[in-house]
């Protein structure tokens, strides 16, 4: 299983990284884990699971809470967010 976190590094560097952080300790010691941190476009959070897209800020207009990117759930509409109070540079 392979997640890949693409993100606005001006924006969201912390939040990806409180991601990344969550998903390794959830799955450490799983020998077929692995993650990837990629830089993308301004305002940009998406996150792959095998390289399916399981979340996009684009299409949520918020950063993810925890435990939906582990869910894999794709469609997060009506859930209030405490990242929604994050303040974004884009």
């Amino acid at each position: 299983m392979e997640y890949t976190i693409e993100f606005c590094v001006g924006c969201y560097l912390p939040n990806a990284m409180d991601f990344a952080n969550a998903l390794l300790e959830k799955h450490a010691h799983d020998a077929s884990f692995a993650l990837k941190l990629v830089p993308g476009d301004s305002g940009q959070f998406d996150v792959k699971r095998d390289k399916e897209m399981i979340y996009s800020k684009r299409e949520t207009k918020r950063l993810p809470v925890p435990g939906e990117i582990e869910s894999g759930l794709r469609s997060f509409a009506g859930i209030e967010s405490e990242s929604a109070s994050v303040k974004s540079c884009c």
